[in-house]
């Protein structure tokens, strides 16, 4: 500022550009006086289009839950799976007229865009209302999908609804068009300069909500997208991978690893071998192996809630606490959160990045786990149900179907990469007479007792099972006679060291061994030439081991 001296007084400051203050004071207030009337006036035309716009995404929104209502009624056959899917029709039937409500008397094109986006949803519900009468009919234990036809349906309400959506969008980017050109006609009037800081103003702010309505429908796109993957993945391990890759997607520079305890674990695998606890493939600087229990060195399992840790933080993020084991040395930050399902925690959610998570992004990836929850947990029933089929329910081992299918892959497998594969008969003996003398009870503690030793005596990649009764069935791919014989011998021993309470003589076993391709060719063969050597270690005297021999081509 410049100053001027007055004779018999002090200096004062010489405010300099006050009028020019005074005109950009006027010139906002003119402007904002301006910008109040034109959204007088476009208030009023721009309120038919919201309503509209709020009602067509209302009646998306309810065709979609009506969809997912539909596909749980065809599962189930559940008279009560039906309330969403009527629900969801009266939430439709609402939105509807409030659409046409604010349809305007001179708006024809309007109205024959609601009025074809109606005709569709009624088509889809007569689709809809077919598949219920045919669910009905089916029976209880006759699920559905949605057939073509309906399909066919909700492909064109979509067509249609996007066709109104769209013209929606362009009549409101119209209305905002001729918002922001009154503002430029404004502030040009006002002044050019004013005019064009006020037109960068508004375009910023338009960009912004292009942006934030951008970010909206790719976010809508990365769901619907999840959705489908998840319905389509046929086990666990894919749908948690699906998981993985969504949130990797949608966190920009984040490495995520899942550690999951399968539904496989409550039962024996089909292979018979045991269970490893599942995990994608692990960031640089995990701290502990991939064979311990998860639940044992993953804090977020142990304590049931999310932790978070900061580049600097030496413990689980919220103060002085445990150190994560999984997590704990990563370099950066991490977020890691548990995953219910059904009341029960299935497993974590690692999210490693090397700058802290915006709010959006924690809310993102806890929306993303909180959507795929209800498809994992179907992922996990489905592969319990199909575990449960296929076990024993006595011993925990697999049983006869999954011995058979089982021994069918492996010899196939064996076959093709022109390998051997020993099969084992072992059979109980004098069962019978332990079952007449002590009871069936002590019967089933020594077929449960067998189990032990053979789920703790194998290598993982071999298999066992229960044949029947008390019969049960060895397999050792890659494994030579010799080597198999020492294997059942030492199975032999291990049975026999098994003790019954008030049983005052051990349990053994005779057991008949079969290598393939060496005594048969297939299968059924080699088993038969197993069981043969059974009956040689029965007729030997019992509690002995028998190979198979082949003489002049039979067993």
């Amino acid at each position: 500022m410049q100053t001027v001296s007055v004779r018999g007084k002090r200096p004062r400051p010489l405010v300099v550009g006050h009028r020019v203050k005074l005109l950009l004071v006027g010139q906002a207030l003119v402007i904002a006086l301006a910008v109040w009337l034109a959204s007088a006036v476009q208030r009023d035309d721009a309120a038919e289009l919201r309503l509209q716009d709020r009602a067509a995404r209302q009646m998306l929104t309810a065709v979609l839950d009506r969809s997912d209502a539909l596909d749980t009624y065809l599962r189930s056959g559940e008279e009560q799976d039906l309330d969403p899917y009527v629900a969801a029709g009266n939430r439709y039937d609402g939105a509807l007229q409030v659409a046409m409500a604010a349809v305007s008397a001179g708006d024809g094109e309007g109205l024959r865009a609601v009025t074809a986006t109606a005709r569709a949803d009624e088509a889809l519900r007569d689709a809809g209302s077919a598949l219920i009468v045919a669910r009905q009919e089916a029976g209880d234990d006759d699920p559905l999908q949605p057939d073509a036809a309906y399909d066919e349906a909700l492909g064109a309400f979509r067509t249609a609804q996007g066709a109104y959506a769209a013209r929606l969008e362009a009549r409101l980017a119209g209305e905002l068009s001729r918002f922001t050109t009154s503002l430029i006609a404004v502030a040009v009037a006002l002044g050019v300069g004013f005019a064009a800081l006020a037109y960068v103003t508004v375009e910023r702010w338009g960009r912004g909500v292009r942006r934030r309505q951008e970010a909206i429908e790719r976010r809508e796109r990365a769901r619907t997208a999840l959705r489908e993957r998840l319905q389509l993945a046929g086990s666990e391990d894919e749908g948690f991978a699906s998981l993985k890759n969504h949130i990797e997607a949608r966190v920009r520079g984040a490495r995520v690893t899942i550690v999951h305890s399968p539904s496989s674990e409550r039962a024996p695998r089909l292979d018979g071998s045991r269970h490893e606890p599942a995990e994608a493939p692990p960031l640089e600087g995990l701290a502990q192996a991939l064979t311990d229990p998860p639940s044992a060195t993953c804090l977020s399992l142990r304590l049931g809630r999310a932790h978070a840790r900061g580049a600097d933080d030496d413990g689980d993020g919220d103060g002085d606490g445990p150190l994560c084991q999984r997590c704990g040395h990563l370099s950066g930050h991490s977020l890691c959160l548990p995953v219910v399902l059904e009341g029960e925690i299935a497993g974590s959610v690692l999210v490693a990045t090397d700058r802290p998570l915006t709010p959006e992004e924690r809310a993102e990836v806890l929306d993303t786990i909180a959507l795929a929850a209800p498809a994992l947990a179907r992922l996990r029933s489905l592969t319990l149900a199909e575990l449960r089929a296929a076990t024993d329910a006595l011993t925990g081992l697999p049983n006869n179907r999954a011995v058979w299918d089982n021994l069918r892959r492996m010899a196939a497998l064996a076959s093709r990469g022109q390998r051997t594969l020993t099969a084992m008969v072992l059979d109980l003996d004098h069962f019978k007479a332990l079952n007449d003398e002590f009871g069936h009870r002590l019967g089933d503690e020594a077929l449960a007792g067998v189990a032990r030793v053979l789920r703790t005596s194998l290598r993982s990649s071999d298999f066992a099972g229960r044949l029947g009764g008390e019969e049960f069935v060895v397999l050792l791919p890659d494994t030579d006679r010799e080597s198999s014989l020492d294997v059942a011998e030492h199975l032999r021993e291990r049975i026999e060291e098994t003790r019954l309470a008030d049983v005052n003589r051990p349990v053994t076993a005779s057991i008949g061994v079969a290598v393939l391709p060496h005594d048969a060719r297939d299968a059924e063969g080699v088993l038969h030439a197993a069981d043969q050597a059974l009956y040689a270690a029965k007729d030997a005297g019992r509690n002995c081991v028998r190979s198979a021999v082949v003489v002049d081509g039979a067993v």
